[in-house]
């Protein structure tokens, strides 16, 4: 796939600073917290405004549509430094960051896209709901017989150009890589292909 070798998805930029899980700041305007949310990123995280309860969510929570969530090619030093996250699991991590978010109660959230979230308990519910259907449809598409990865994004998303071909095999990764933890799905070798089928 060319677009993998555009100039821009090669640079780094280091942080000006390092933001750990549940850091608490104060400015002016209030007193925030980061949350870390992995899901849409890895190193994703939102702020919360704990006088208000308004939470910045950047990509992980939008009005109108749900973020993309597929697997990462990740750095072994990544996996080695903080091995007690599975960072294999995407979804599962960003459902539990959904989660997390929903129980701190935001009054409004303040997405990087799109227009601003008023009930944000009802659009975290919609995610979820979105991502228990996926999970549902793709289960259905291997219940008869195993099929690979690009094969099953073929059939759930139907003929895309080359970086939303990539996009929609990384989220049928993320969500077979969630059934297979759950031990709904296994993963075969066919003539050094792999495929993934139901288990009844």
């Amino acid at each position: 796939m060319d677009f993998l070798t555009w100039p821009q998805l090669k640079k780094y930029y280091p942080p000006d600073i390092i933001l750990h899980d549940n850091y608490e700041f104060e400015i002016e305007n209030g007193k925030f917290k980061v949350i870390w949310t992995p899901g849409h990123a890895l190193g994703h995280t939102c702020l919360f405004e704990k006088n208000r309860k308004y939470l910045f969510s950047g990509d992980h929570i939008l009005s109108r549509i749900t973020p993309h969530i597929g697997v990462f090619i990740i750095n072994p030093m990544i996996k080695e430094k903080d091995s007690e996250y599975n960072f294999h699991n995407i979804l599962k991590l960003y459902l539990n960051s959904l989660k997390r978010i929903d129980q701190l109660k935001p009054e409004i959230i303040f997405p990087a896209h799109q227009e601003l979230i008023y009930s944000p308990e009802k659009r975290i519910k919609q995610i979820q709901e979105h991502h228990q259907r996926r999970l549902k449809e793709i289960y259905e598409l291997i219940e008869n017989k195993p099929i690979s990865p690009v094969s099953i994004a073929k059939q759930h998303f139907g003929d895309l150009d080359d970086i939303n071909s990539f996009l929609a095999l990384s989220e049928v990764l993320a969500h077979l890589f969630y059934l297979e933890e759950q031990e709904k799905v296994k993963k075969i070798s066919e003539d050094n292909i792999a495929k993934y089928y139901a288990l009844n």
